[in-house]
């Protein structure tokens, strides 16, 4: 048996741990990461958990060219952040104890599979911990218009009432163009 899973510094418990472990015996696998940008994990999965409490997973592995699959590739986000993903799509809530950033990657990848429980919880938690310092890690994600009503709300007030200070930030110029649309609407 592998040793337990400390995922950033916390303990998940044993049947997640299990689920995570990579000699588990698992239905499903999906090599995780952009090669350009980190190093890819093949992580295991349940692949019936995967269509149960993803619409998009549900009607991209149901379709008749992939039911015989046993394996996929996601290069969208980093393995921790979809570990962190699996995590809650298995029953286990430890949303709360994510840094910033990693709550932030995760409502990506909850906006991109459309895990609308997890987004709820996620845009709950960050709202109101963003700020002027770290406002650029959301938008760095994209996450503002109808992708998360509620904290877009709130980035625009931060944007609105600190804008020397945003627009003066050394990560002003990173933001992509889309991003910059919103901020001048």
């Amino acid at each position: 048996m592998t040793k337990p899973q400390a995922s950033q510094g916390r303990l998940l418990p044993d049947y997640i741990d299990y689920l995570l472990a990579p000699d588990t015996p698992l239905d499903f696998h999906i090599t995780v990461g952009n090669p350009d940008l980190c190093i890819q994990e093949r992580i295991g999965a349940v692949r019936w958990m995967l269509i149960a409490r993803s619409k998009v997973l549900r009607a991209t592995l149901l379709q008749s060219k992939m039911r015989s699959k046993k394996e996929i590739s996601i290069s969208e986000f980093d393995p921790e952040t979809f570990k962190n993903l699996l995590v809650f799509m298995y029953g286990h809530d430890d949303t709360s104890s994510l840094k910033f950033e990693a709550a932030v990657a995760l409502l990506c990848a909850a906006n991109t599979y459309d895990v609308r429980d997890l987004k709820r919880t996620l845009v709950d938690q960050i709202t109101p911990q963003v700020t002027g310092d770290n406002v650029f890690v959301v938008l760095s994600k994209g996450l503002i218009g109808k992708k998360a009503p509620k904290l877009s709300k709130t980035v625009t007030e931060i944007i609105q009432c600190q804008t020397g200070e945003v627009f003066s930030h050394a990560q002003f110029p990173t933001v992509s163009p889309e991003v910059l649309l919103h901020i001048v609407q």
